[in-house]
């Protein structure tokens, strides 16, 4: 089977720093979540005995899986119950630093057993994009809940496809975007929400670094098949996300421009650049951009009719700066210090409040199916040179 030869390539952010000392004293602070429309507050869970969490099982045990797991440890709700890998020695060795018996480590091709194991609950898929589809529905056929890291899918077809099977089996069906879960990106969006500076005008969002040999000519995230995409599902789903939620509402309008190589045998098959602009509906406008050349961009950047806010780094786990400017004067007039959190296991820990108290996610499989459209007008609109419309536009 094709899994074989993947292995475990999993959703790898290069870019991703470790916490500090500083941001792990303040990952205990307690977090406020806010839909895309309004806000939502939770309270940090308190921590439950070992068999009352839900178990999970990692599917994927690549680079950003291993970077997952002993943040899991912070988790008070979730507890990692199973491995499912192609890759033996790697999940045993991991299975015995996190408690999970041999007897809880699979294969891919043994993954349908799971529907054996009661007290895995859930999956959480941290496998190439070109994966996501086939695994999220076969753990729903299983009755388990599914927690899939972004990019959702590999198409609107396949995202489709995933949401309505978690509606038919009654499952959770959850999109990873961690950044939602972060102090400093719920008040972004808070300030733009409530129009603290001013209405909204423009977003720009940009996020990308310099691949250079990190991907050699058949890593996974070169071939479409796999990775679903180049840049732009790779890592511009950040920016994807950034502008919808800090706009509050979804695009109606779409161009785009692509540059899928530049004399680099490995890009031949998906794009090393891609810039877009987004209309919304309430008047604002959005420029974004994915790269895997220049060096390392993780921002974005508010302007209103009264002032502007920033984040720089913007969506990375930790380490994150809030700038706040008003007026024409174009001085930074403060930057506002919130608590750094560790983003992942709140997001895990609200994961299985939804799965326990029949709760709707903060991030479901919707949001991500309605990131995948504005993801494929995107390429439309870069292919064929012309604006496209999303619906309501």
């Amino acid at each position: 089977m094709r899994h074989n030869l993947i292995r475990d390539m999993a959703e790898d952010d290069t870019g991703e720093p470790t916490l500090s000392r500083r941001e792990f004293l303040g990952s205990g602070s307690q977090a406020a979540a806010f839909t895309l429309l309004g806000t939502q507050t939770t309270s940090l869970p308190s921590s439950q005995p070992p068999e009352d969490r839900i178990g999970v099982a990692v599917v994927g045990l690549g680079n950003f899986a291993r970077y997952v797991l002993p943040r899991l440890r912070g988790a008070r709700r979730v507890r990692v119950a199973a491995l499912v890998s192609g890759t033996p020695d790697t999940a045993r060795r991991l299975a015995a630093g996190h408690g999970v018996p041999e007897n809880r480590i699979y294969t891919y091709e043994s993954f349908d057993r799971l529907a054996e194991a009661r007290d895995v609950h859930a999956v959480y898929i941290a496998l190439p994009v070109g994966l996501h589809a086939e695994y999220a529905l076969r753990a729903l056929r299983l009755g388990k809940h599914v927690l899939t890291e972004k990019t959702m899918a590999a198409s609107v077809e396949q995202g489709r496809a995933m949401v309505a099977a978690a509606r038919s089996a009654g499952r959770v069906l959850m999109v990873a975007y961690r950044a939602r879960f972060d102090t400093y990106n719920q008040a972004a969006m808070r300030m733009a929400r409530q129009r603290e500076l001013g209405e909204v005008v423009a977003i720009t969002a940009h996020k990308g670094f310099a691949l250079g040999n990190a991907v050699g000519q058949r890593g996974w995230r070169t071939q479409r098949s796999l990775a679903g995409g180049g840049s732009l599902v790779d890592i511009g789903i950040y920016s994807v996300q950034a502008a919808r939620y800090l706009a509050g509402e979804d695009p109606v309008e779409v161009t785009a421009i692509s540059r899928s190589t530049t004399g680099d045998p490995r890009f031949r098959e998906v794009e090393e650049d891609i810039a877009w602009s987004l209309r919304f509906p309430g008047g604002a406008l959005a420029s974004c951009s994915a790269s895997w050349r220049y060096a390392l961009q993780n921002r974005y950047r508010v302007a209103c009719t009264e002032g502007w806010l920033e984040l720089e780094p913007a969506t990375s786990n930790g380490n994150l700066r809030l700038r706040v400017g008003r007026g024409n004067r174009g001085d930074v007039i403060e930057e506002r210090m919130l608590p750094q959190v560790d983003q992942i296991p709140l997001m895990f820990d609200h994961f299985a409040e939804c799965v326990r108290e029949g709760k709707a996610p903060l991030t479901p499989g919707e949001e991500g199916l309605r990131d995948l459209e504005v993801i494929a007008a995107i390429y439309e609109a870069a292919a064929s040179g012309r604006t496209v419309r999303l619906a309501g536009g």
